[in-house]
C-alpha cells in the first residue's frame, strides 16, 4: 500500500468500489463501509452516539468522497467484499436492496403478528443477508422489549399509588394530593407513550424501512447492543 507523505497515514484500500469519484455509490458500497464500522464499533474503536452518526451518513452518502472521512481514522481493517455484490448470495446490491427493504419492514410489522419471534429470527439469519437486515431487526427487537419492560414498569408504579390516591382522596387536599399526582404523571406518560408507541410506531418504521431509511425508534434505552 502507498504512504501519503503528506497526510502522514497508509492509503488503505476503499471498502467499496474504487471507480471514479464521480460515479455514484450502489447499496453494496454503503453496507460494504456499514459492517465496517459496526466491526469498530464492536471493537470498541466507536461509542455509540459516533457508530450512529457514521452510519446514518454513510447510508445517505452518494458519492466515494463522503465516505472516506468515516473510516480514515479505524485503523488498518479487513475490509468487507467490495466488489459492487451484496453479502447475501452474491446478488447486485441494487437487485437485492428491495428483497433487504421488504424483510426489514416485515421485523418491524412483527409487533402486530408475532413479536420478538420475527426479529429474533432475523437478527440470527442477518449475517446471510445483509447488514441493514440486522440493523433493523435489532431496532425492533430493542423497541419491543422496551415496551413491555417501559410499560410493565409504569403499571406496577401507578397501580399502588392510584389505589393509595383513590382510597384517601376524600380526607387528602393540598400539598399531598399534588405530590401524588406528580408521582403519577411520569409513568402515566411513559405507559402512555408504550401503548401508542407499539400501535403507531412499527407501522412508521416498516413505511421507513420500505423507503431504505435507516430507522432509529425513539426510545429511552436499547438493551441489546449488536455484536
Amino acid at each position: 500500500m502507498a504512504v501519503d507523505e503528506h497526510r502522514g497515514h497508509t492509503n488503505r484500500p476503499r471498502p467499496y468500489g474504487g471507480g471514479s469519484p464521480e460515479t455514484r455509490l450502489s447499496h453494496a458500497d454503503r453496507d460494504a463501509v456499514a459492517e465496517l464500522l459496526q466491526e469498530a464499533y464492536s471493537k470498541g474503536q466507536l461509542d455509540e452516539n459516533e457508530f450512529e452518526q457514521r452510519v446514518d451518513a454513510a447510508m445517505g452518502a452518494k458519492y466515494p468522497s463522503e465516505l472516506e472521512h468515516l473510516t480514515m481514522d479505524l485503523g488498518p481493517v479487513r475490509f468487507p467484499q467490495s466488489d459492487g455484490r451484496a453479502a447475501s448470495g452474491g446478488e447486485e446490491g441494487q437487485e437485492t436492496s428491495p428483497v433487504q427493504r421488504v424483510v426489514s419492514a416485515a421485523g418491524h410489522a412483527s409487533h402486530y403478528y408475532l413479536p420478538f419471534v420475527v426479529p429474533l429470527l432475523l437478527v440470527a439469519v442477518s449475517d446471510n443477508m445483509s447488514w441493514y437486515v440486522r440493523r433493523q431487526a435489532m431496532e425492533a427487537l430493542n423497541f419491543q422489549l422496551f415496551c413491555v419492560i417501559a410499560g410493565t414498569a409504569s403499571t406496577l408504579l401507578i397501580t399502588p399509588v392510584a389505589l393509595f390516591w383513590a382510597l384517601g382522596s376524600v380526607a387528602m387536599t393540598g400539598a399531598p394530593a399534588v405530590l401524588l399526582g406528580v408521582l403519577l404523571a411520569v409513568p402515566v406518560a411513559v405507559l402512555l407513550y408504550c401503548l401508542t408507541g407499539w400501535l403507531v410506531m412499527p407501522a412508521v418504521a416498516g413505511i421507513a424501512s420500505l423507503m431504505g431509511k435507516n430507522w432509529h425508534y425513539p426510545m429511552f434505552f436499547r438493551l441489546l447492543k449488536d455484536k
